[in-house]
């Protein structure tokens, strides 16, 4: 990146989206699609049901999913992969921190500001959530702009997206945790679908 922090060939309240996940991170496949309805840009999922157009507040859904996965670290089995391809709690909430941080990054890119800390924990995830919308760029949301594969899009058109990722990442941990549960015990009855 150049001085500023705003990557070769961006502008000033422009950036272009590049999202690169960890080395360790292996993208699973996602039924999602975005669209533009009327002018709004909407997120579907069919796997977990998100539905952006029925998201009342981003912000207050962030604060409760990231409370939501801390609390779902205390789980015994939260190292424990379910499958050898799925992935523990743990990583599920490692991928969900830098989910955190990359939208974050892009807003403060966008906006010519300095990127925040990367979170360590949810609680510290939740802390930038906080910080990014009550800071001098969560008043310009709407007019930030960044430059996707697929469209030009606000940042807070893009919130939407780190919403469903965390909200999918939380079904996640409880099916692997669920998927570990099962494994134990006498089984009395099981169904499977």
């Amino acid at each position: 990146r150049q001085r500023g922090g705003l990557p070769p060939g961006s502008l000033p309240g422009r950036v272009r989206y590049v999202r690169t996940d960890p080395p360790w991170v292996q993208s699973p496949l996602v039924s999602y699609g975005w669209r533009r309805q009327d002018g709004v840009m909407t997120e579907i999922c069919d796997e977990c049901g998100f539905d952006s157009r029925r998201v009342v507040d981003v912000v207050a859904g962030l604060r409760a999913v990231l409370t939501a996965m801390h609390c779902l670290l205390t789980d015994p089995d939260v190292d424990q992969r379910p499958a050898p391809e799925t992935w523990s709690a743990t990583e599920y909430v490692e991928h969900s921190l830098f989910v955190v941080r990359e939208t974050a990054e892009e807003v403060a890119v966008a906006a010519g500001q300095a990127v925040a800390t990367p979170p360590t924990d949810c609680m510290g995830a939740l802390a930038i959530v906080d910080a990014l919308v009550a800071g001098p760029a969560g008043r310009r949301l709407d007019e930030l702009m960044l430059d996707t594969p697929f469209a030009t899009i606000s940042a807070r058109d893009n919130l939407p997206h780190a919403l469903h990722d965390l909200e999918h990442h939380l079904l996640d941990i409880r099916r692997g945790y669920s998927r570990i549960a099962l494994t134990r015990g006498d089984d009395l009855h099981t169904t499977a679908r």
